[in-house]
């Protein structure tokens, strides 16, 4: 296929472009790469060396907010390959959500821990109880 000759604005408003879009994503499906929503999805591209004749690889499904995050940090490192910012900006995100998991998850280990510890001592005291009473009826 060749090469679109059209500016970036009248591709990304064209029928051509919404067929590849949809192509895509009935191919993937329609998540952010980054955090995993499905919420405003955009197909970002991460060069614009093949726009027109796109492979899957070219493309990336990004919500509005990382793919607003990935062109400011281009903007940012301007010599960067936009690709290489691109998965930059998605590894940070997934490893501070996978960090925020974690710590979730210790938090809830943790508080489950709490909740079984009460519970044991709720079930310690409650025999003891039961023990001094049968012990008080023994006794003449």
């Amino acid at each position: 296929m060749a090469r679109i000759r059209m500016s970036y604005r009248a591709y990304i408003e064209s029928e051509i472009w919404e067929r590849r879009r949809a192509e895509y994503y009935t191919k993937y499906g329609r998540q952010c790469w980054a955090c995993g929503t499905q919420d405003a999805v955009q197909l970002h591209h991460m060069t614009y060396a093949n726009m027109g004749r796109e492979e899957d690889g070219d493309l990336a499904p990004l919500c509005r907010t990382h793919h607003d995050l990935v062109h400011a940090y281009r903007r940012a490192h301007p010599t960067m390959p936009l690709a290489v910012a691109t998965t930059i900006v998605v590894s940070r995100v997934r490893d501070r959500e996978t960090s925020n998991a974690q710590v979730t998850v210790r938090r809830n280990t943790r508080q489950g821990e709490t909740a079984r510890i009460k519970e044991h001592n709720r079930l310690v005291r409650e025999v003891k109880r039961a023990r001094a009473a049968a012990a008080a009826e023994e006794q003449p």
